[in-house]
Parts: C-alpha cells; sequence; structure tokens
C-alpha cells in the first residue's frame, strides 16, 4: 500500500511508552487528530502540535513545527516521513528526457533576455527527483537583475511525471528544505492527478 508523506521527521525529541515528540516540517495540513502512518502502516493520531514555544491546532503546509504522536503499538517505524492519506494510482506518461526538454524550454523563455553567450546552458546541472516529479533548476551562471526579484526568487520548474508544469521556488541553499519541497509538489501532483 502506497501512502503519500505528510511529515518530513528531522528529528525525534523524545519517545516514551504511549507518545513520540517529532520536530520536522509539515508537507500537507496536519491538525490534531489527523491520522498518521508509519513505514509498515501502522496507524496513530497526532495528539499536539506546537510551533515555537506555542500550542497550535495545525501545521501549515511547509511550516516546521513539533508533533506529538499517540502510540498504541510497541514499535511505531517513523523512517524519513509519516504518511497520511493512501495514493492514487498514478501511471506516468512522460520521460525525464521530455520533462528535461520542457524544463529547458520554459527556463530558456525566462532567461534569454539575461544571456549574452548564445551557447549557454539555462538548466542547472542538478535535477532532484521524487516519485511523481522532478525539480529543474536555473543555471545560477546567468545573472538575473535584482529587479526582477520574482524571477530570481521562482528559479525553478517542478513537472509532474504527467506532464503539468508549475514554476516554482528554488531552495537548493538549504538541501532539507528542498527535499521537503520535492514532497510537497510530488504529494500535490499525486492528489490531484496532475
Amino acid at each position: 500500500m502506497i501512502r503519500l508523506p505528510i511529515f518530513s521527521v528531522h528529528s525525534v525529541l523524545s519517545i516514551s511508552n504511549s507518545t513520540i515528540r517529532i520536530q520536522g516540517r509539515a508537507l500537507d495540513t496536519i491538525k490534531i487528530k489527523s491520522k498518521v502512518f508509519d513505514l509498515n502502516s501502522n496507524l496513530s493520531c497526532i495528539e499536539e502540535i506546537s510551533i515555537g514555544n506555542k500550542q497550535s491546532s495545525e501545521l501549515s503546509i511547509m511550516s516546521e513545527g513539533i508533533v506529538t504522536i499517540k502510540i498504541d503499538k510497541d514499535s511505531f517505524d517513523i523512517g524519513e516521513f509519516l504518511y497520511g492519506e493512501q495514493a492514487n494510482d498514478y501511471i506516468q506518461t512522460i520521460s525525464f528526457e521530455q520533462a528535461t526538454d520542457m524544463a529547458e524550454k520554459f527556463i530558456r523563455q525566462d532567461l534569454v533576455d539575461y544571456v549574452e553567450d548564445p551557447h549557454v546552458l539555462f538548466l542547472h546541472e542538478v535535477t532532484l527527483e521524487a516519485e511523481y516529479c522532478w525539480f529543474f533548476f536555473y543555471n545560477p551562471k546567468i545573472i538575473i537583475p535584482e529587479e526582477k526579484w520574482l524571477l530570481k526568487m521562482l528559479g525553478a520548474y517542478a513537472i509532474s511525471k504527467k506532464g503539468e508544469v508549475s514554476h516554482t521556488y528554488n531552495y537548493l541553499d538549504d538541501s532539507v528544505k528542498a527535499r521537503d519541497y520535492l514532497n510537497v509538489m510530488s504529494g500535490y501532483f499525486n492528489k490531484k492527478g496532475l
């Protein structure tokens, strides 16, 4: 059974006989009493959520916080993620090469005005892959003017394995955040069937 990751586990803060406290980032909206599953599909639920020093009723997508999970079984194997709902059947319809060509086209359109050398590569050599999408990034050697701040901030494209394209954020300077955001977008494409 395939389930979508909904919480990225950054560290385990404490474990008792009945609860486990985990620090990390929400990959989907998480509320108190949300059901969560471990690697082996053992079910549990969120008992408490903290953001900083304050209690909260929910964690929004990409928010960092601490969740306390009530555990009924002796072994609750969290791994790198906590999981939520079961994933839809997802059938990939494009190849990595096709996605790369799409990303090249979109990035070229975005950056062509800022390139003097006609032979410059528009794509960064780094590509990230999740279960349902890839992330392609602008070549960091291409200098984007400061006044084009939105273009600088949106320095990547997420392309689903069905060919859906989304201009998106570049978090390559933070590997944990980049991985978490990749999983957010992957889950989004799967849930929407894109």
